[in-house]
């Protein structure tokens, strides 16, 4: 093809006329008030020192996996870097991805099978609203924070599917990054556990920032 299709083109010249056409730019020298390295890890120079020299002591020579970790792109790093997020974590086991969003897109399309009901707090990232979309299960939100509102969503779609077999998965942040606020997570694990319900929480902004 040697030229976009017309259609496209009128696109094109529509979000440029509306000022919605993005674009790429760099944000060197500025203060990071966007990025989601809220630790400054990205821009360490000591982390990126000892980085270097642990990869030099390892022996570890390579530029990439060279595929995935299924295949042949597993390394003893990863899988020592899992064991001490498991500890920090106090968990049975983690596991890694290459980020967030796919952890999210990943685990969302995947857990939740076909007839299992999944509710999700109405404010949840766009990561596990698009692993929702992917998967067989089905989802309903409920009000942001709203515990009551929750209760009363899953009593109303148990008692639609009384008759079949499901598992019921309840997703929210432990702090959600638009608002920078918080569910009662006690109180939601207390309702999952006593009616058996799977408790996700989506942690990606709290730790290393807030509490211990």
């Amino acid at each position: 093809m040697s030229q976009l299709p017309n259609r496209l083109k009128r696109v094109l010249e529509t979000r440029k006329k509306e000022g919605t056409l993005r674009t790429l730019n760099t944000t060197e020298g500025l203060i990071d008030f966007l990025s989601n390295d809220y630790l400054g890890f990205a821009i360490n120079e000591t982390l990126f020192s000892k980085t270097f020299q642990l990869l030099l002591t390892e022996s570890v020579a390579s530029n990439g996996s060279g595929g995935s970790r299924l295949l042949s792109g597993n390394h003893k790093l990863f899988t020592r870097l899992e064991s001490q997020l498991a500890t920090f974590y106090k968990s049975n086991a983690a596991l890694v991805f290459n980020s967030g969003y796919d952890a999210n897109i990943g685990l969302f399309s995947t857990l939740p099978q076909k007839g299992d009901l999944v509710f999700y707090d109405e404010h949840i990232h766009a990561s596990i609203r698009e692993g929702l979309r992917l998967s067989n299960a089905k989802s309903y939100s409920f009000s942001h924070n709203d515990l009551a509102g929750l209760k009363e969503k899953i009593a109303l779609n148990v008692a639609r599917n009384e008759h079949e077999t499901y598992t019921v998965f309840i997703v929210t942040e432990s702090i959600f990054s638009m608002d920078g606020d918080s569910p009662d997570l006690k109180a939601f694990a207390k309702y999952a556990k006593s009616n058996e319900y799977c408790l996700i929480v989506d942690e990606a902004h709290a730790v290393g920032v807030l509490g211990n």
